[in-house]
């Protein structure tokens, strides 16, 4: 993939306060790993922890992206992205429902 197609958000990126929970390298480095990555979270996960805050960051930064194609591949990752943190938050809530002290 051509990490070219970031530049227009780099000093988004960088100047971000807070900053994002990837810097611009690490960001343009997973996209890039993404394509034909059998398990997408797994990857992400291997750049951070925090999912929601990646999806918070590519939230922020896919407006300011011109490549059309780059921003449907966010939107679909952001989609699985939200997906697996529902799953984590049902699963949550389902484990607390069984616990007799609620």
């Amino acid at each position: 993939m051509n990490t070219d197609f970031f530049l227009p958000v780099k000093d988004l990126i960088e100047a971000h306060s807070p900053p994002f929970v990837l810097t611009y390298d690490e960001l343009t480095d997973l996209f890039s790993n993404l394509l034909g990555a059998n398990n997408q979270i797994l990857l992400a996960q291997d750049y951070t922890n925090d999912l929601s805050g990646l999806n918070y960051m590519i939230e922020e930064i896919q407006p300011a992206l011109e490549d059309r194609i780059l921003k449907s591949r966010c939107t679909k990752f952001r989609k699985k992205l939200k997906r697996h943190l529902d799953g984590i938050a049902t699963d949550s809530e389902s484990d607390t429902s069984q616990d007799p002290n609620n």
